[in-house]
């Protein structure tokens, strides 16, 4: 089983504001009305010249959605995942999401690399959430599909996971957990 590495200590806020400066450059209004982030033209159109990396779309071992292979600047979706993209499928729009946390938050790192798509889990040991990538990557795909200042201007009725679920079209589970963790970030 490969294990994870311990990354640079970073605060949900300050990851939190990473995706959020990401936000304000390049789809500010997604800051002040919930909407779906465009995963697939980002992808598609603007991922390469933004921020140097390739995506391609390959066999991945079962289990195993999507990758980033930081040392060769390349994003590698599975088949299933990046059709479930052009599905608004929650799962994988938070896949892609997760893996462009990776981009933008641990780009300086070489450690995922071909031998790592051999493992199905990942072993994170003991891994303070603060020190561990995956857990970084979550919450950086957390702020950029459902910006905290769009939550925030959301009435407090309209401010249900039912309804970021349909805005941001996210699954239901991403939706419950941003709300239950939104103080946190």
């Amino acid at each position: 089983m490969t294990k994870v590495p311990i990354v640079k200590p970073k605060s949900w806020r300050a990851i939190s504001h990473s995706a959020y400066n990401f936000l304000r450059g390049y789809r500010p209004d997604l800051l002040k009305s919930l909407g779906p982030f465009p995963l697939v033209d980002f992808l598609e159109f603007d991922l390469k010249d933004l921020t140097g990396f390739d995506f391609s779309i390959g066999k991945l071992p079962l289990g195993i959605e999507a990758t980033t292979d930081i040392a060769k600047k390349e994003l590698i979706l599975s088949e299933q995942t990046y059709e479930g993209l052009h599905h608004d499928d929650g799962r994988c729009r938070f896949t892609l999401a997760h893996e462009i946390g990776h981009i933008f938050e641990h780009g300086y790192l070489h450690f995922v690399s071909q031998r790592c798509l051999k493992a199905i889990r990942f072993n994170r040991g003991k891994i303070k959430p603060y020190m561990d990538p995956e857990a970084q990557a979550n919450v950086f795909a957390a702020s950029l599909l459902m910006p905290q200042p769009a939550i925030l201007r959301m009435s407090e009725g309209e401010r249900t996971a039912s309804n970021i679920c349909r805005l941001a079209k996210v699954s239901h589970e991403a939706a419950r957990i941003r709300l239950d963790t939104l103080e946190k970030y």
